[in-house]
């Protein structure tokens, strides 16, 4: 072991290493200002300044291999003695949390006969754990015969990357010269920040962007990067640190003409909580129409449901955006939301005389902007373009009062506040979504436990040993009975808890019959007896991240909370993710296609309902296409039922009596604040972020419908929802399981 002081001599010679380092790449880069550059990679080419980016081999043994972002266009191939390969790694978009893309680039220095295997790991972090905090692996092929290849590596951004160690193995074998220790990562304390992507050109100029950020609550920096229609992610998890894509109208049209895989993905990551702005609608909004069906949205193909708007109607689906000042919190948004929905004309009913599908637009709303829900997320619309924009802008004026940064277009932006999270910070509720008696220490039994020892190694024992005679038996009789009591205490904790795999979840999925896709976020509550061998495995398209206690803001100080993730054809959380005998919980979020549905026959006096949702309904609200209201409970799946109409109030009582049981509450004594504020809240609260305002938006007294052809199905499995083990190997309890469909 090494002395303490030389320990301390090796820990400042890496730092200085590290200073040196940062301050060559910085100053090699500024030395060859007025030369001639070329991106690194053609796909980078119009993005800022990456937060990684690097080339190795390094050109000597001093010389550092990091570079910031342009690689001079002379200088020569450089490759690796023992595997003559080459690699090049630059970051792609980098917001506050989410998946980072890693666009590698591989060179030979000749082609080969066989196919070549390329492993790489990137371990990243703080400085408390020098970087390790998360490390991911993934393997690729090189090609017989191929002397290049591009690779994307998606790395998830869980905590603050200031340090990154990159390793790299070739059919095997490690390769010394492809390897990279301390790499500094500029400007990589996640913060906070709002991150954009403008397709094509930067649609939101500097000035703009200020008075966004000035005006609203987002606080921190802005981030603006400009992609072409044809960089834009093929998929979706790398829009998943993005809060923002800007794009004019007839960019979202033909980019679905064009590149549907990438516009696929956008509009995955928008049904899953994104937010997207398209400018230029023209101020009759006939644009709007085309963008539907860019969007695969329900009736976009119908002309006929598709007015002449004058700037007096909203086009259908389209409304106003609810404003700060007439709501309170992201609640409030989303039921301002879903009360301004234009319905069915229902002859049945009073107010029906002269309903539309279009949505009438007062003064304040006539040729400025206006929102449409589109699954979790949102999408505005703007007449014109947003450059040049001021504090006398019809958008931002004061005299419109601040109509855009009041609008839940800008405040939803916050990553933390979408989320409810931060992903490296403690979260405040993380005890009201425990598994029921599992993971709390067994108070009684443990006072019953010490009460005994305390008697039993105390009087008991001396009273014994007094009467033969052989009190200094003592000396071994108090820790062997010690022992017992600890072993007593410790089996007791394992029966009662078992060495089993158990979860809690909670879940909400909005599925788009129409369009046959599904966007599910969900809150897993975990603990495991004994950690299973190879940790947890979740499919390629979920996004997954972990909520913290409390309890482990110390232990994350101190860089303790190391995992390790290696993709395959999956995300595979093989280390750190699920510890045993410790409750642990993710926030997962997908967004797929999926072919479930309630296959719902309407007649003259009620409806049909069959479940091909692939899980069974235990309770069922449903709204049909004429606004009439029906309830029940027990579906199987492939069941059948015939329903008859019944009133709101029925339908209302029974569905918040369903989610009041299902309610997250904190065990006695669990609430870490005591209801009191922390120094965590900044971090955003589970209570608020989508998952829960879409929960608690459906049983809100004051919304009155459902909306046509839509259903609330409470189901005993979640849909779409993958736990990460085997279902053999995994115990699901105490779950609540929400889906919102429509047709």
């Amino acid at each position: 072991m090494l002395q303490p002081s030389r320990q301390r001599r090796q820990r400042k010679l890496a730092f200085a290493r590290t200073i040196v380092v940062a301050l060559t790449a910085i100053l090699g880069a500024a030395a060859t200002h007025g030369q001639t550059f070329v991106p690194a990679t053609p796909a980078m080419a119009s993005a800022s300044q990456p937060q990684i980016g690097f080339s190795l081999p390094a050109p000597g043994p001093n010389a550092p291999p990091a570079v910031l972002r342009w690689q001079p266009a002379v200088a020569a191939a450089r490759y690796s003695k023992q595997s003559g390969l080459n690699v090049t790694c630059l970051s792609g978009v980098t917001g506050e949390y989410g998946y980072v893309p890693l666009e590698i680039t591989v060179g030979a220095q000749k082609a080969t006969v066989d196919d070549r295997e390329l492993r790489f790991r990137f371990a990243m972090g703080g400085w408390q754990s020098r970087g390790q905090d998360i490390a991911v692996e993934q393997t690729f092929t090189l090609p017989a015969g191929a002397t290049t290849g591009v690779y994307r590596m998606l790395a998830p951004r869980l905590t603050d990357w200031q340090y990154g160690h990159w390793q790299a193995w070739v059919d095997g074998r490690p390769d010394d010269e492809l390897q990279l220790s301390n790499l500094p990562i500029i400007g990589g304390s996640s913060g906070v920040r709002t991150t954009v992507i403008s397709v094509g050109t930067q649609l939101i100029d500097t000035n703009t962007a200020n008075e966004i950020q000035a005006a609203s609550a987002l606080g921190g920096s802005w981030t603006q990067e400009v992609a072409q229609p044809q960089e834009l992610p093929e998929n979706w998890l790398e829009y998943t640190s993005i809060d923002l894509v800007v794009l004019q109208a007839k960019q979202l049209v033909d980019l679905t003409a064009d590149e549907p895989r990438r516009a696929q993905s956008l509009r995955r990551w928008i049904r899953s909580g994104g937010n997207l702005w398209i400018t230029e609608s023209d101020e009759k909004w006939t644009a709007l129409s085309n963008v539907a069906k860019a969007l695969d949205i329900k009736d976009a193909t119908n002309e006929a449901a598709w007015p002449e708007s004058s700037g007096k109607t909203l086009p259908p689906g389209w409304r106003p955006a609810p404003l700060a000042m007439e709501n309170d919190g992201p609640l409030q948004g989303l039921l301002a939301l879903r009360r301004s929905a234009p319905a069915e004309p229902d002859p049945g009913r009073p107010d029906a005389a002269g309903a539309s599908q279009s949505r009438p637009a007062n003064p304040r709303e006539t040729n400025r902007f206006i929102v449409m829900p589109y699954g979790l997320g949102l999408v505005t619309a703007f007449p014109g373009r947003l450059n040049g924009l001021n504090r006398n802008s019809m958008y931002m004026g004061w005299d419109s009062g601040n109509l855009l940064n009041r609008s839940d277009s800008v405040t939803r932006l916050s990553w933390r506040a979408r989320h409810g999270l931060s992903p490296s910070e403690p979260s405040l509720e993380f005890n009201n979504w425990l598994i029921p008696g599992v993971g709390m220490a067994p108070v009684t039994m443990f006072q019953f436990l010490i009460t005994l020892f305390v008697i039993g190694v105390g009087p008991v024992n001396y009273f014994l040993l007094a009467r033969r005679r052989r009190l200094p038996l003592l000396l071994l009789t108090a820790p062997a009975a010690a022992i017992v009591a600890v072993g007593l205490l410790f089996a007791y904790g394992l029966l009662t808890d078992g060495v089993a795999t158990r979860v809690r979840a909670r879940s909400v999925t909005l599925l788009d019959q129409g369009a046959g896709q599904a966007a599910t976020w969900s809150r897993l509550s975990y603990y495991a007896g004994m950690a299973p061998a190879g940790g947890l495995t979740m499919p390629d398209d979920v996004a997954i991240y972990p909520i913290l206690p409390e309890w482990a803001s110390d232990r994350s100080r101190r860089g303790a909370l190391r995992r390790e993730m290696e993709w395959t054809d999956q995300q595979r959380l093989v280390q750190g993710w699920l510890p045993s005998r410790t409750p642990t919980q993710f926030l997962t979020v997908s967004s797929r296609s999926s072919p479930g549905r309630l296959i719902v026959r309407e007649g003259g006096q009620g409806v049909q309902v069959e479940n091909q949702l692939g899980v069974d309904v235990q309770a069922l609200a449903l709204q049909d296409g004429q606004g009439r209201l029906y309830w029940t409970e027990e579906i199987a799946r492939d069941g059948t039922v015939r329903l008859e109409p019944v009133e709101w109030s029925t339908v209302a009582m029974k569905l918040r009596g369903v989610f009041a049981d299902h309610e997250p509450t904190y065990p006695a004594g669990g609430d870490p604040t005591g209801g009191a504020p922390s120094y965590y809240a900044y971090a955003g609260q589970l209570s608020t972020g989508l998952l829960e305002v879409q929960l608690a938006a459906m049983i809100e007294p004051t919304i009155h419908e459902l909306g046509n052809c839509t259903y609330i199905a409470v189901t005993d499995r979640g849909m779409n929802l993958d736990l990460g083990r085997p279902a053999g190997e995994i115990t699901e309890e105490a779950s609540f399981h929400v889906v919102r469909g429509t047709w």
